[in-house]
C-alpha cells in the first residue's frame, strides 16, 4: 500500500461510515461474544430456489441452518463456539455448501474455506489461510469459489477501529489444488464480490480512485464504487458508473442471465438523520438503475435467482442489536413477500 494511502487512512475511515463499521465489527467479533438470540446476517438461496441457507444465533452461539424456500423445516448444518462462521454460499450443484471458518489467534484472524455436503454431512477444509477471508462467491462452475482476502487486520489511525485491509481477489479450487491470486492491488477495502453464471465476469465493490487521491479533500471525494473484471484477463478492473446515480454502492448480486446487477445504496443522503439503504437493479447494457424497495430501513445482502430477488432487511439499524428479516421480490410481478424462517429447535425446547 502506498505511503500516502496510509497517511490519509483516517479520511477513508470516516468515509466508510457507520454501516461498514457495523458489518465488519460484527462479522469478526469472537464467536459467543454476546448473548444475542435471533436471525443474523449471512444467507443464501439454492440455485433452484428450493432451499434457504442462513445463520441464526442462540444465546450468542451461531449456527448455520438449512430450510425449505418458505423458511420451514430447519436443519442445523454446523455450529461452534470456537470459530466464526461467515459468508455461507450454495454451490451450483445444489448439494454442497461452502463457508468461511475464522478463528482469532494471537497473531490475528485466520480463515479457512470449508465445504459441507448437505446430504451426507461430510465436512472438508479445502483451503487454510493465515489471513482473513471476508467474502465468497460462486459463478456457474461448482469446482471453484472466488474470495476476497485481506492481508492485514489493523487500525491505520489511533482513533480508528481495527479492520481488514490490503485486499485482493482469489480463485480457490474446491479440490484442494493451489489457490490462484487474480489481483495484486492491496486495496484498502473491498466490500462485496459476485461472479456471473457464465464465469465470464467478476464484479466487486471497492473504493474508486483511492490510489490517485493526493490530499484529504480529494480523499473525501472517494466513494465505494462498482468494478468489473473479465476472468479471462485477471487484474484488469473497469469502473461501472450507473447513469444518474452518484451514491456509494454496497451489496452485490448478478442475475442468472448476467444482464443485471442487484446492489444496495443510500437513498436519503441529502436529508440528514439515519441513512436508509434500498435495493437497486442496474441494467449492465444501458447503465440505467431502478429502485425496487422503499422500506426506509437497511436493506442488504441481495441474492439474485431466476424467479425472485432475495435480500435481508435490518429494521433496527443502526442499533447494535439487529432485527433481521428475509424478503423475496418477485421479478415478474414486483410483489414483495417476507420469509419467516423456522426458529431453531434449541429455542423451541427452552420455551
Amino acid at each position: 500500500m502506498k505511503k500516502k494511502t496510509i497517511a490519509l487512512s483516517l479520511s477513508i475511515a470516516v468515509l466508510l461510515g457507520i454501516v461498514v463499521l457495523w458489518s465488519i465489527g460484527e462479522s469478526h467479533r469472537p464467536a459467543g461474544a454476546n448473548e444475542f438470540t435471533g436471525l443474523i446476517d449471512g444467507f443464501d438461496v439454492s440455485y433452484d430456489e428450493t432451499r434457504l441457507l442462513y445463520r441464526y444465533a442462540v444465546n450468542g452461539q451461531v449456527g448455520l441452518y438449512l430450510a425449505e424456500q418458505n423458511g420451514v423445516g430447519e436443519q442445523l448444518l454446523t455450529e461452534s463456539e470456537n470459530e466464526r462462521i461467515s459468508s455461507p454460499v450454495f454451490s451450483p450443484n445444489g448439494t454442497d455448501v461452502v463457508y468461511v471458518s475464522t478463528i482469532q489467534q494471537e497473531t490475528g484472524w485466520n480463515s479457512s474455506v470449508v465445504k459441507l455436503d448437505t446430504v451426507s454431512g461430510e465436512r472438508e477444509t479445502v483451503y487454510e489461510s493465515g489471513e482473513l477471508i471476508t467474502r465468497l462467491s460462486f459463478g456457474g462452475d461448482d469446482s471453484t469459489v472466488y474470495a476476497l482476502k485481506a492481508a492485514t487486520f489493523e487500525n491505520y489511525s489511533p482513533i480508528a477501529q481495527e479492520r481488514p485491509h490490503e485486499f485482493d481477489i482469489f480463485a480457490i479450487p474446491l479440490d484442494g489444488s493451489e489457490m490462484k491470486q487474480l489481483t495484486e492491488r492491496l486495496e484498502y477495502d473491498m466490500s462485496d464480490i459476485a461472479v456471473s453464471g457464465t464465469d465470464e465476469a467478476l464484479y466487486v465493490t471497492m473504493f474508486a480512485d483511492e490510489q490517485e487521491a493526493e490530499t484529504a479533500e480529494e480523499m473525501f471525494e472517494v466513494k465505494q464504487s462498482l468494478f468489473m473484471m473479465p476472468l479471462e484477463a485477471p487484474g484488469e478492473l473497469t469502473k461501472i458508473e450507473p447513469r444518474y446515480w452518484d451514491e456509494e454502492l454496497y451489496g452485490l448480486a448478478v442475475s442468472p442471465d448476467g444482464q443485471k446487477l442487484a446492489l444496495t445504496t443510500i437513498t436519503n443522503a441529502d436529508e440528514g438523520g439515519t441513512f436508509q439503504y434500498e435495493l437497486l437493479l442496474l441494467d449492465l447494457a444501458t447503465k440505467e438503475v431502478e429502485q425496487v424497495t422503499n422500506l426506509k430501513t437497511y436493506v442488504m445482502e441481495p441474492v439474485f435467482r431466476e424467479k425472485y430477488l432475495y435480500f435481508t432487511e435490518d429494521r433496527a439499524f443502526p442499533s447494535r442489536a439487529p432485527d433481521y428479516h428475509l424478503h423475496r421480490y418477485d421479478l415478474t410481478t414486483g410483489e414483495l413477500t417476507e420469509i419467516t424462517v423456522s426458529v431453531p429447535s434449541a429455542i423451541k425446547e427452552e420455551g
